[in-house]
């Protein structure tokens, strides 16, 4: 009892820092505020690229990699040696330009742009940075209340998507760089 009444006695971050230190990077990413989502998954098998066959990544702030690992035609991210129930296609924009798919089971697909550099992917999940004029000439509805925390853009094809990761608006907000520890 006195255990417990001394973890009632720390700060939040102390007690929350051993479940978020078991987030994964790239679930962390895909779900961060500000994703782009769709009400059904755009990019399927027929469309889907497939880089490589394992890769193992890292963020700096995360002791932990995981590995995004290709099973037949989808890719699975494994974390401490269990597979998670994300299930990943990636869409080739360009040689070193993807777009990353999460599609759950249920619910909405969600979406991320991915630039390889070397031995290192530039992230990009956030479009409130994205000036609005760019949103609606691509036909991408989006939260009016850009103050929110979760600002969403709701996207309703894969053409839009692929403009917008060609658009150098796109990259000009903050990104998130993940460190590629192997590749094949």
């Amino acid at each position: 009892m006195a255990e417990l009444r001394e973890a009632d006695q720390r700060p939040f971050w102390s007690l929350a820092y051993p479940v978020i230190g078991k987030l994964s990077v790239l679930t962390l990413v895909l779900c961060l505020g500000g994703c782009f989502k769709s009400s059904t998954a755009l990019i399927d098998q027929s469309n889907a690229s497939y880089p490589f066959k394992t890769a193992e990544l890292k963020t700096d702030d995360e002791p932990a990699t995981q590995i995004l690992k290709r099973e037949g035609n989808v890719y699975h991210l494994i974390e401490d040696g269990e597979q998670r129930d994300a299930i990943l296609l990636f869409y080739k924009i360009a040689d070193t330009l993807y777009i990353v798919q999460d599609s759950p089971k249920n619910g909405e697909a969600t979406y991320l742009f991915a630039k390889r550099d070397n031995d290192k992917i530039v992230v990009q999940t956030d479009c409130l940075n994205i000036d609005k004029g760019t949103l609606e000439r691509l036909k991408i509805e989006h939260d009016e209340n850009r103050k929110g925390v979760f600002f969403t853009c709701h996207v309703t094809d894969l053409k839009s998507l692929i403009e917008l990761g060609q658009s150098p608006t796109l990259w000009s907000g903050e990104t998130t760089t993940i460190q590629i520890i192997s590749i094949e």
